[in-house]
């Protein structure tokens, strides 16, 4: 009978020790039913608020490296600041429209950005590409394909890594 009682305590245990932590003892800070949070707040955010982004304003963060292209109809400014401890390669970006078609961008003057410092470079796209024509922005330095860069928001939000 003793591997018996010894089965069923550490049954008893388990079932004690898997059942505690369900337990929130009205504490505030533990889950609520709302749907996508998590009891450390870390779960995905919903809203039904409606997001604007400003035409043809896109933004790149991550690493120490920060882009901001401006575009009015096909041409416009790309500034790159660059505090990621290394230099970086000259710039480029190329378009993917709304129609699926890629475009690149003409960058005058691409140059290296050297670590710590900030430049800014006039780029034309082709006529095709404009506020309302673009789907996707990519941004290059040198031969680093670092991405896609966000649509900036109206308001308090912008995009960072």
């Amino acid at each position: 009978m003793r591997p018996l009682r010894r089965t069923l305590l550490a049954l008893a245990l388990a079932t004690l020790a898997v059942s505690l932590p369900a337990c929130t003892h009205d504490n505030p800070q533990v889950a609520s039913s709302t749907p996508g949070s998590t009891a450390s707040g870390g779960g995905p955010v919903t809203s039904n608020e409606e997001v604007h982004f400003k035409p043809g304003e896109y933004g790149y963060s991550f690493a120490g490296i920060t882009a901001a292209l401006k575009l009015t109809g096909s041409s416009g400014t790309l500034e790159v600041t660059n505090d990621s401890g290394a230099d970086l390669g000259a710039p480029s970006l190329y378009a993917i429209t709304g129609g699926d078609e890629r475009f690149d961008a003409t960058v005058d003057q691409a140059a290296p950005v050297a670590n710590g410092q900030t430049a800014s470079f006039k780029v034309t796209f082709p006529d095709k590409v404009n506020e309302q024509s673009v789907g996707l922005i990519v941004l290059l330095l040198g031969d680093e394909n670092l991405g896609a860069m966000a649509p900036v928001p109206v308001g308090p939000a912008s995009p960072s890594g």
